[in-house]
């Protein structure tokens, strides 16, 4: 009994020095996102998705994943003529003939080849 509550007062006080230390909401460091990342919590998809971008380790969220198996984990991608003008011009423009999606609202194309996220541009001018 008392090393069950040691471990729980260990538990809640490395979750709240983390919270702490990373307590702004978008994050890629911070607890809630790091939990999502690694499929132990749920997450607005909508932040999953403004905070994946800054994420250095996106490539291992995105690369390898057919366009359903990323719709299924971030809710929706959207294709080069449901974004806006400027993605359009400067982002998909870059690719000619290249089968891409976007990431949600974000500012992030993936780019496939052969049915499987390839390649993630951030398209920020």
């Amino acid at each position: 009994m008392k090393r069950a509550l040691v471990l729980l007062v260990v538990i809640v006080a490395v979750l709240g020095l983390w919270q702490a230390t990373y307590p702004d909401r978008y994050d890629h460091k911070g607890i809630h996102y790091v939990l999502w990342k690694h499929h132990l919590a749920s997450m607005d998809l909508d932040r999953a998705s403004a905070i994946i971008i800054n994420d250095p380790d996106r490539d291992s969220m995105i690369l390898g994943k057919t366009q359903q198996q990323l719709a299924h984990r971030f809710g929706y991608l959207r294709s080069p003529v449901q974004v806006s003008p400027y993605l359009q011009d400067y982002c998909w423009a870059a690719r000619p003939g290249s089968d891409v999606m976007f990431l949600r609202d974000e500012d992030l194309m993936i780019v496939f080849t052969n049915g499987r996220a390839s390649e993630t541009i951030t398209c920020k001018g």
